[in-house]
């Protein structure tokens, strides 16, 4: 059993005299160090033997010993993944209140060696500065353990879990590597526009936004006519303010009064427009003499959209800066229940100028290696805490069953495929690389059945992909030149004239992880490949401006960042990487 007696005062020096203390808590908790400043990092805490230090966070775990006498604590600050036994005797605190799972508490005390196994350092406790009680009846997370379909119904709570705390801080981590690997390299960021017009890839599933509805409590008239009572009356208040202002200035009225009748008159005339603008409504909808919505009513005078991608938009700004990039939220309405689908989601796409698809390909891998190094050297513990849990829900699943109520086998991934050897492997090769003709070769020679049939033309399927990706090349790969008949509209058309300069790279157990292609340079190939699917050409004269104005060869891609995720940590679900999956038919906050 541990002493918990703390040293004296004598032998001890402060947190702040080391420079470790997180500046800004000092006004409520002077003295506060940050968990991860003590633990973090492969840090034992040994350097801060001897330190008085103030830490807070929520108990992950807590118990009483010595009859009662004195609370254990395992503090957590979400810093990282590490947890800091705290130590605190029952004439320092009423130590019943501290060891509720939960409970968020702030402690000043002394760091000391501590002689249990598997931990350097502890904190004896002196005073306890700070307490959120949390009831251990009511608490939706307790100690025992909680599937992950059940966690995504307390989506503002399950980042408390250790799980999902270490999945969130390699998303933080990659998305700062994201930043750092393009600023380094002369990149832009880029915001581009999350309300748009166009739709970037033309599948037609996109959130409509719209002021035109009625508010949700208003009822609503199937069918409202033109106000055309309304506007006989208004016009007859038009015509008696007109005859009152021609009486005033036959009668000579002084400046003033006819000034008065005159913006009489002119609020009347304006009533009468806005009388006559108000369009019949058909199910609280404006409807113009065809019988279609008449979105000349709208916000923006015309159909608006939450966007797809910022691709498009981010192209104008390589056409002036070279090299850009942008990484914002992008959404679609796909009706999808799948574990690879959201309705809200996160991409980063880049775009360079005078760079073809080698050039292209080249910057995808640079990236996917440069993350994979970056949470390798930065969140080891995170990766390995995901992976101790994924080996024991393996275990669990390949019982036929889990102590983890609810858990599914599809949310576990093979015990013998550890993120962090996965991650490693990664960032030291050389990515695969191979036609899409060569890939459809390889597929059809392989033996193996596929639920999708194999034949040149199709768009490759996930089964595809990660076929190539796994079992053959069994690491990450670059499938090139694809048909024009399954890719977008502005990817460049090869001299060929059946395929395009486009590129996915897919990887082991997510499959597509990167789409992306060198973009079409040539004004009257681009107009070309819009008239032959369809397309307005009126929507995309501005882009089309591009080409027109100094066009220059460039490429560009887009990368979904929950898919990178899911590739890093060896997440199932990708609505268990991002902090609040947006899907059909499930509540929002």
């Amino acid at each position: 059993m541990a002493d918990a007696s703390p040293p004296s005062a004598s032998s001890t020096s402060s947190a702040s005299s080391s420079g470790a203390t997180f500046q800004y808590s000092q006004s409520s908790l002077p003295g506060r160090v940050l968990i991860s400043a003590v633990l973090g990092d492969g840090k034992d805490g040994a350097s801060f033997i001897g330190q008085t230090v103030t830490v807070g966070g929520w108990v992950r775990s807590g118990r009483l010993q010595e009859k009662d006498t004195t609370a254990f604590l395992a503090l957590t600050d979400g810093t990282c993944h590490e947890t800091l036994q705290v130590i605190v005797r029952e004439d320092v605190f009423d130590v019943k209140k501290l060891v509720p799972t939960g409970t968020s508490v702030a402690v000043r005390g002394t760091v000391v060696e501590s002689p249990a196994a598997g931990q350097v350092v502890e904190l004896h406790g002196v005073e306890v500065l700070f307490l959120g009680e949390c009831d251990a009846t009511s608490y939706v997370l307790s100690k025992k353990a909680h599937s992950l379909e059940y966690l995504r119904s307390i989506s503002h709570l399950r980042m408390r879990t250790m799980l999902l705390s270490s999945v969130f801080r390699v998303r933080n981590a990659l998305a700062y590597a994201t930043h750092v690997f393009f600023q380094e390299r002369n990149f832009s960021y880029i915001h581009t526009p999350i309300i748009t017009s166009s739709d970037c890839e033309g599948a037609g599933e996109m959130f409509q936004l719209s002021t035109l509805l009625p508010a949700p409590d208003k009822t609503v008239v199937p069918i409202q006519e033109k106000p055309v009572e309304e506007i006989a009356a208004a016009n007859e208040k038009v015509t008696q303010a007109g005859a009152a202002v021609r009486d005033l200035k036959e009668k000579k009225a002084s400046k003033s009064e006819i000034k008065a009748a005159v913006e009489a008159l002119n609020a009347c005339k304006a009533e009468v427009a806005k009388l006559e603008k108000q369009p019949r409504l058909v199910g609280g909808l404006p409807q113009t003499d065809d019988q279609h919505v008449d979105y000349s009513q709208d916000f923006f005078s015309c159909p608006a959209y939450l966007t797809v991608s910022g691709q498009l938009q981010v192209e104008t700004f390589c056409q002036a800066m070279s090299n850009v990039y942008t990484f914002g939220p992008t959404f679609r309405a796909e009706d999808s229940h799948t574990s690879r689908h959201l309705a809200e989601f996160w991409m980063i796409e880049p775009e360079i100028a005078f760079a073809d698809l080698e050039d292209n390909m080249r910057l995808a891998e640079d990236y996917v290696k440069f993350c994979c190094h970056w949470v390798l050297e930065r969140n080891m513990a995170d990766l390995k805490a995901i992976d101790k849990y994924h080996e024991f829900a393996a275990k669990q699943a390949k019982k036929g069953g889990s102590k983890k109520k609810g858990q599914k086998a599809t949310e576990t991934r093979k015990a013998d495929e550890p993120a962090v050897e996965r991650v490693t492997k990664v960032a030291n090769a050389d990515f695969q690389r191979i036609t899409y003709t060569d890939a459809i070769e390889v597929l059809k020679a392989c033996g193996k059945k596929f639920d999708n049939p194999v034949e040149w033309g199709i768009d490759l399927a996930s089964e595809h992909e990660r076929y190539l990706a796994e079992e053959h090349f069994k690491l990450p790969t670059i499938i090139y030149n694809y048909p024009k008949d399954i890719k977008a509209f502005y990817m460049r058309m090869n001299e060929d004239g059946k395929t395009v300069a486009a590129m996915d790279l897919v990887c082991p157990q997510i499959g597509e992880l990167i789409g992306g292609s060198q973009r079409e340079e040539r004004p009257e190939k681009l107009l070309e490949r819009i008239t032959e699917l369809g397309l307005k050409e009126e929507d995309f004269s501005w882009y089309l401006d591009l080409r027109r104005f100094g066009t220059a060869i460039h490429s560009g891609f887009g990368l979904g960042f929950e898919r990178l995720i899911l590739f890093v940590t060896g997440m199932e679900n990708i609505r268990d990487v991002i902090p609040f999956p947006r899907v059909p038919g499930a509540h929002i906050i």
